[in-house]
This record gives structure tokens, C-alpha cells and sequence, in this order.
């Protein structure tokens, strides 16, 4: 998926230097593809867990688990929560 992000930026500013796909990644805060993911996971996971609805309620267990591991990764590896 990253190919397909990296391509994309090569095109939009006819580059073909990784340096300055890279440089502009960072400037508009775009995230890598798996932050991008586990940020949505997140969103989900948390509105999922301060649902009302029983069946929502049976995962809950499962769902504090994960969002303990994303929150890990996240300080882990210093990812800011912002996407493109």
C-alpha cells in the first residue's frame, strides 16, 4: 500500500527522488498507510466501546485489549494521530 501512496506523490509533483516523496510526507503530515489504519481501527474500537448495545458489549473485553496495544505502538513508535 505504501507503493501505491509513494507512486501517487511521484506523479502529483512529477518526482522521482524517494528524498522528496518522503519530504513531502512530512510536510502535509501524511501517515504511513499502517498509522492511517490503526488510527481508524482506533476511532472504531473506541466508539464501539461506549456503546449501549448488548451485542457491541460482548467485545468489549477484546476491544479495551487492542486499544491498549495500539495506544503501545503509538508511544512505541512516536506516531501522531493526523492524516492526509
Amino acid at each position: 500500500m505504501e507503493f501505491v501512496v509513494n507512486n501517487a506523490l511521484r506523479k502529483i509533483f512529477d518526482t522521482k527522488s524517494q528524498d522528496i516523496v518522503e519530504e513531502c510526507r512530512e510536510i502535509f503530515n501524511c501517515l504511513s498507510v499502517e498509522s492511517a489504519i490503526a488510527s481508524r481501527r482506533w476511532k472504531f474500537l473506541e466508539k464501539l466501546l461506549y456503546q449501549k448495545n448488548k451485542l457491541c458489549n460482548i467485545f468489549v473485553v477484546n476491544d479495551t485489549k487492542e486499544l491498549s496495544e495500539i495506544r503501545q505502538s503509538w508511544l512505541y513508535n512516536s506516531v501522531t494521530v493526523i492524516s492526509c
